[in-house]
């Protein structure tokens, strides 16, 4: 049924943007700026509906708990940002290694949603700043952070964030719908853990969850290999990722501190 929606969507997209092409002089202006409308409208609700699926997926999938190092994988997705909009220059510090437990594809979504949000809403920063860490949390857990300095949000309305298709910013401003922040939410419940958000309008934000950390005797270093990054003889804290001013990837500086 919703495949079915979906190529609904799909089909009016494809009608309007031949009416506009076929019979485009006839409609005038008007008739255009109507068709163009009807094909946007269209695209918006498949993009909702596409999330509604994703929700959906995400509620329902069996979680497998494996150990997971956060921070490689925020490196590589920080890497896969850059390489997608090779014109920005944004740093990433990231926190190497950084170990939890939990189900390896829906982590992946929740770094991934949150670096994306970072990404998006730093992108009127000529020179800006993400960063991924950690900290010790109560009960065994770890508290997992990503932080920016974008162009954050009103804090009056935090409620909000958490909520399917709730939206600080409009479409104008910033592209989305509003669920990848639910999925997140979803996600980080669904392993038991929380999820918060702390920002200020034009000085960026921080959102923050709790995951299960590896009990002791657990992985004792990350895997750097394949990640581009040089490995180090102790144990590494940071890392971080420069673009340069062209866009091409500058020198990576890893700073390590022995325990």
């Amino acid at each position: 049924m919703n495949n079915l929606r979906r190529w609904r969507f799909l089909g009016m997209i494809g009608f309007s943007v031949a009416l506009t092409e076929e019979y485009g002089g006839t409609l005038g202006e008007i008739g255009r700026s109507y068709a163009e409308r009807i094909q946007l409208a269209s695209e918006h609700m498949g993009h909702i509906l596409d999330d509604l699926l994703h929700l959906s997926h995400v509620a329902r999938t069996e979680i497998s708990l494996q150990e997971i190092d956060l921070g490689a994988e925020v490196a590589r997705i920080a890497r896969d940002l850059q390489r997608q909009d090779p014109g920005r220059r944004v740093r990433f510090t990231v926190q190497q290694p950084a170990w939890v437990l939990g189900d390896h594809a829906l982590i992946r979504m929740v770094l991934h949603a949150l670096l994306a949000n970072a990404w998006k809403f730093t992108a009127e920063r000529d020179c800006a700043s993400i960063e991924f860490g950690t900290r010790p949390a109560a009960e065994g857990r770890v508290c997992c952070y990503v932080r920016d300095d974008g162009v954050g949000f009103d804090p009056a309305y935090v409620h909000k964030l958490f909520l399917p298709f709730q939206r600080l910013h409009t479409r104008g401003e910033f592209a989305g719908t509003g669920a990848g922040l639910a999925s997140v939410r979803k996600i980080v419940e669904r392993h038991g853990g929380r999820v918060w958000a702390q920002g200020t309008v034009g000085h960026g934000a921080t959102f923050s969850f709790t995951l299960r950390a590896v009990p002791p005797g657990g992985p004792s270093g990350p895997e750097l290999a394949g990640l581009g990054l040089a490995t180090c003889p102790t144990p590494v804290t940071s890392v971080r990722i420069a673009a340069t001013a062209d866009g091409r990837q500058g020198r990576r500086r890893l700073v390590a501190a022995a325990r």
